[in-house]
């Protein structure tokens, strides 16, 4: 395929393309070259906490008793529970 660059240095990456390497639309990329090609490597975001889970890992801080948790499941339990006070 041949795309034109376009205004500001824009190309189009075909939507056959984009499917096969599962990036969508608002997806980071990586942009390099090897003195030859251009290389656009999918980048993976970080993932982040929303406020409501900000929210709930303060109260947990402010609940100030020192616990422990068997697992995962048990804390998001007690997150969960303690999110409701």
């Amino acid at each position: 395929m041949v795309e034109k660059i376009k205004k500001e240095n824009l190309i189009k990456i075909p939507d056959m393309i984009l499917e096969r390497v599962g990036l969508h639309r608002g997806d980071y990329v990586e942009v390099s070259d090897d003195g030859y090609k251009i290389i656009i490597t999918p980048k993976v975001e970080n993932e982040t906490f929303s406020d409501d889970e900000f929210d709930k890992l303060e109260r947990l801080i402010l609940d100030n008793k020192k616990r422990s948790f068997s697992s995962g499941k048990t804390l998001l339990k007690h997150l969960d529970d303690i999110s409701k006070k």
